[in-house]
């Protein structure tokens, strides 16, 4: 038996390709059983085109450039009820966010308050919260160490009249 190499692998061009000789002897023998066959065949255009939006996918994009994430977890952003520095609104930005929208994680070491702080921004810059401090404490030394993390809002939470205080809960992958 020869040893498979790389260029043994089945593309998926090539499993398309497949698919359809193998359509093409199957309607041939079975021309009775067209209805079921257009089926399938609508079920194989589905899912190739499902695969080629999904390489075409900013997540995919994002692990084909950093890598399959090494570990993924979620937590929730702190301090949203608080202003900013620069007297902005948390509550303001979080009500701008969108659940999949890709968050920034700043190390503050020189944070008076607890020195393995990390604040969450959006691309714009503008600060959502902290991490907690549990959390933070136990990623700081990673980031530190050169260690790289993203994080994207999965979850936007609160803004009703029942809950009026908006949250942020987060995904957090270590590349």
């Amino acid at each position: 038996m020869r040893k498979r190499k790389s260029s043994d692998q089945l593309t998926p061009s090539g499993l398309l390709a497949l698919a359809f000789m193998a359509l093409i002897y199957y309607i041939w023998k079975h021309p009775h059983l067209l209805i079921y066959v257009g089926l399938a065949a609508t079920l194989v255009v589905v899912w190739y085109a499902f695969k080629t939006f999904q390489a075409a996918n900013p997540r995919s994009l994002q692990n084909q450039q950093l890598g399959q994430p090494k570990r993924s977890f979620y937590t929730k952003v702190v301090g949203v009820t608080h202003r900013n520095p620069d007297g902005s609104s948390r509550q303001e930005i979080i009500r701008n966010c969108e659940v999949g929208e890709r968050l920034h994680l700043v190390r503050e070491p020189e944070n008076p308050h607890d020195p393995s702080a990390i604040k969450v921004c959006r691309e714009s810059g503008e600060q959502l919260g902290y991490i907690s401090a549990d959390v933070a404490f136990r990623m700081a030394g990673e980031i530190d160490g050169g260690d790289k993390f993203v994080a994207w809002a999965s979850d936007l939470t609160g803004g009703s009249e029942d809950r009026p205080t908006r949250g942020v809960n987060i995904k957090i992958d270590k590349c």
